[in-house]
């Protein structure tokens, strides 16, 4: 979690790229660069010193895309910190959603000086496809045989919920913040999905935003929940896609 102004900021940091804006907190000024869109840009450091960062990478597809019943996506792996930066170019990576069934989101970087895992993909029903790894693990689905989720990444996120029932709803993915729920059993519990695992919030850009959020866990008519929302790395409920990564940098002016 950030601790704004904790950053420190070595004196006359500079650099430019993404998005950028300026924010107050307390008595201190920052800039901030934020990078949305997938694939690779540029943060170009004139001059070097620390900064604060939060990396988030693409969330993981829910399992059966498309149609229901598929265990929920993994939310992407979600980095926050501080480092000393070099002057140069740093190519900032930002992973996309799984776009479909059984794809993991994809990795989001600074340079190779900070790298989080994309979300892994939900299991298919009927465990035809198993949960896969990745910074937060997939749900297990709903199917004939019971199965564990998929484990997440040390330090970026944490397990999907597993399928205990025979049949019934699927497990969700895994979030930053927490492992997965397990899928539920009979009743009414039969047409609602799991709910997602938790993400966690930072206020890295000045407003306080939750991310990396696990895919809820379809049912036995009706796909999962997706509740992140875009850039966020959150993963996709059964039958949906992920969610974008994001990766935001900032120091302290003086």
């Amino acid at each position: 979690m950030f601790l704004l102004g904790s950053a420190g900021g070595y004196p006359g940091v500079e650099a430019v790229g993404g998005t950028e804006t300026t924010i107050t907190v307390g008595s201190d000024t920052y800039r901030v660069h934020t990078f949305t869109t997938t694939g690779t840009d540029t943060l170009t450091v004139g001059s070097g010193g620390e900064i604060e960062y939060l990396v988030v990478a693409g969330g993981g597809a829910g399992g059966n895309y498309g149609s229901a019943k598929g265990g929920g996506g993994g939310a992407g792996g979600m980095l926050t910190g501080t480092l000393n930066i070099s002057t140069g170019s740093k190519t900032i990576t930002i992973g996309a959603g799984g776009a479909g069934s059984n794809q993991n989101g994809g990795n989001s970087s600074i340079d190779s000086l900070v790298i989080s895992i994309g979300g892994g993909y939900g299991g298919t029903a009927d465990g035809v496809t198993n949960p896969n790894t990745g910074g937060s693990g997939g749900g297990s689905a709903r199917g004939n045989s019971v199965s564990g989720g998929a484990a997440g990444t040390a330090g970026q996120g944490n397990q999907g919920g597993a399928n205990v029932y025979l049949g019934w709803s699927a497990g969700s993915g895994g979030g930053a913040g927490g492992v997965g729920a397990n899928g539920g059993c009979c009743g009414s519990n039969d047409l609602i999905g799991s709910n997602g695992g938790p993400g966690l919030a930072s206020s890295i850009t000045g407003t306080s935003v939750t991310y990396a959020i696990g895919g809820g866990g379809g049912s036995r008519d009706y796909g999962g929940t997706t509740y992140g929302a875009v850039n966020t790395g959150s993963g996709g409920g059964g039958g949906l896609p992920g969610r974008s990564g994001i990766v935001v940098v900032r120091y302290k002016l003086l």
